[in-house]
Parts: C-alpha cells; structure tokens; sequence
C-alpha cells in the first residue's frame, strides 16, 4: 500500500507532458462502475483488527504501536478512495454477510471520511515510535507526519482552488497550514538534510558544479540511513525488487513525494 517506484507518476502533474494526457488533469477522468479502487479488502482487514486487538496483554505503548501501524494504512487506504469516488461509505468494523444495513447504506460525506483519515493518522503519529527506534523497514512518526501532510496539502488546495467552503470543521486555510506546520516540523527536526555531492565520498565528479553523486542517490542498496530518506521500501530478491522513499530533497522544496 506504500507507493511504488514509476517513471509515469509525473504524469498526473504539470512537471511534464505526456503524449496521453490524465484524464485527472481536465476533469474528464470517469472511474469505472467496478474496479478502480472500489475494494473493501483491506479496509476490512484493518478493521478486523481493530475490533479485536483489545484482548491482547501488554502495555498500552506496545499495544498502540501496532494499532498506529493498521490505522495508518487504513487511512492510505481510504485516502486513494476518496481521491478516485469523494464520498464513500466509511467502516468501523468487519462487516459480516448479516449486516444488511451497513452492507447497503449511502455513501458518506467525503468530508467526513477526510476528517477520520486526519485522525486515523494523528493517531499513528501519537504511538508511533520515533524513526531512531524504530525497526528498518517498520512505520515511524515521521512518516505519518509525511502522509498527513501529504494529505492536507492535496484536500487544502482542492477545497481552496474549488472554493468549497469546508464542512466536518475543516477548512482549506486549516488544511494548508497543519500541512506546513508538519512539513516544518520534519525539515527542521534535523535529522533530514539534502545530501551534497561532497558526502559521496571520495572521488566525486562534477559536471558544470553539478555533482554527479546525486546518481548514487538512487542505487544505493540500503537508505534506511541516507539523511535524505524519511521512510524507505526495502527490496528483496524474488519478494520485492525495486526500493521507493519519501525523499527530503522534494520535501524539502515542497513535493510532497
């Protein structure tokens, strides 16, 4: 559920021109009557969870940690629903074949779904352990702070460029400033910085003052320590083969990637 490395993703933005144009660019893109991100699997196993979690025994610090990793990706999730439908019916527990009446219900407000995902992800914020505690590989409190922010942004400046008034409490002003308040509070952390051609070792070439390292930037086989990696994908021959990051560098010059 964590974005994948593509050479087109830039393609859905005005970083480029594609020979086909998305569809997404000029209101013109109809999602499918199946498919296309109608699927409750995930969002069910989530929830499958949460009703369930609260007979194990343990700490409420060891116990929330892993509840802020399921919410989390509830809240992705939910996240890509609202962007392809705006409003979709939201669930709090694992339907079963006799809960006619949430099987059938209405969709509910996208606003109101966008304001469980804040919290599902303010949650995770809350519990998660800090990127320097945390397992490789594993869920921290900056990338939450990440995908918050990330989902601010994108709600802030469609409701302010559709001059949609808010609802559920959230406003378009609100929603770009917790984005930057977040944002802020990760740039400045200092522990991400932008890598410079002279941390690359030894050796380092340039062409006109631009340091070819910033090649080394991508090959490199592990990033759970590169300054500019926030949350990294690892790779694993015949599991996954290809490495994604939420990188700083864009962060940094607000792309939130």
């Amino acid at each position: 559920m964590l974005a994948g490395p593509s050479s087109t993703l830039d393609g859905e933005s005005d970083n480029f021109v594609t020979n086909s144009p998305s569809g997404y660019l000029f209101n013109n893109y109809t999602v499918p009557t199946s498919g296309g991100g109608w699927g409750w699997g995930n969002v069910r196993s989530c929830n499958y969870f949460l009703k369930r979690y609260q007979t194990a025994s343990g700490s409420e610090a060891e116990i929330n940690k892993y509840v802020a990793e399921i919410r989390f990706f509830r809240a992705q999730d939910y996240y890509s629903k609202i962007r392809n439908f705006g409003d979709v019916p939201w669930y709090e527990s694992d339907l079963q074949t006799g809960d006619e009446a949430e099987l059938f219900k209405g969709r509910d407000p996208r606003n109101f779904v966008l304001k469980k995902i804040i919290e599902d992800l303010e949650f995770a914020i809350q519990w998660l352990p800090e990127k320097t505690m945390a397992e490789k590989g594993r869920l921290h409190k900056d990338a939450a702070r990440t995908q918050l922010a990330r989902v601010c942004l994108y709600y802030g400046t469609y409701m302010k460029y559709h001059h949609e008034a808010g609802s559920e409490g959230l406003t378009a002003e609100g929603l770009i400033t917790k984005a930057k308040q977040l944002t802020d509070e990760i740039i400045n952390s200092g522990k991400y910085e932008i890598v410079k051609g002279t941390d690359a070792g030894a050796g380092t070439k340039s062409y006109e003052g631009y340091p070819l390292s910033y090649a080394n930037q991508f090959v490199q086989e592990d990033l759970s320590d590169n300054k500019e990696a926030i949350m990294v994908r690892f790779y694993e021959t015949g599991v996954l083969t290809h490495e994604t990051v939420f990188c700083f560098r864009r962060l940094f010059s607000n792309h939130l990637y």
